[in-house]
């Protein structure tokens, strides 16, 4: 059990003959994945305007690059989802987001946050869109936007229904190796 962890890493170290070890979880993975608040902090600044106040989804290596983009343009960052992790406190350091989370809910829900940043993997972009759609909240999304083009017609739908709007980012264009083709 994984209440037994470091009994376990201490056989690990000590006999070489040891190749791994099995630590089991007793909670469901449902049960070990509830979404918390898990960082807050009152540094963050927000537009009276919460359509520049920006919840992003993901917080990885593009989401890294791309927001402080967004600071440099007077956007403010009120919360962060990540379904985990160091990359989640490094940007909040950078974006001096409010909070970081492991419930999108939260960041979808917030009053407070008027556009929402969909920069998680691909295959969650389509739920992350409808659902901040449904909020009537703005989206940017860089590509893909979907997967299939079932997920297209939500997304279709969902806008068709919204107070929001939708920008889809296309990064590769501005790459220096684009530009290498273009000019060979």
């Amino acid at each position: 059990e994984i209440q037994d962890a470091a009994a376990a890493y201490s056989i690990l170290l000590s006999q070489k003959e040891t190749n791994g070890i099995i630590l089991r979880y007793s909670a469901s993975k449902a049960q070990r994945r509830v979404g918390k608040v898990f960082s807050k902090t009152d540094s963050g600044k927000f537009s009276e305007n919460n359509k520049f106040n920006l919840g992003v989804i993901g917080a990885g290596r593009y989401a890294q690059f791309l927001v402080p983009i967004f600071l440099k343009h007077g956007f403010c960052v009120s919360g962060i989802y990540a379904p985990s992790g160091v990359n989640a406190f490094d940007l909040q350091n950078k974006s001096k987001a409010k909070y970081i989370t492991t419930d999108k809910d939260t960041v979808l829900n917030d009053p407070n946050i008027g556009t929402i940043v969909v920069l998680s993997t691909h295959d969650d972009h389509c739920r992350s869109i409808v659902s901040a759609l449904r909020m009537d909240k703005n989206v940017y999304v860089e590509k893909p936007i979907a997967l299939t083009l079932e997920e297209i017609d939500q997304i279709e739908d969902a806008l068709g229904n919204s107070k929001g709007s939708m920008v889809v980012g296309f990064n590769r264009r501005f790459s220096t190796h684009v530009d290498f083709i273009k000019a060979n």
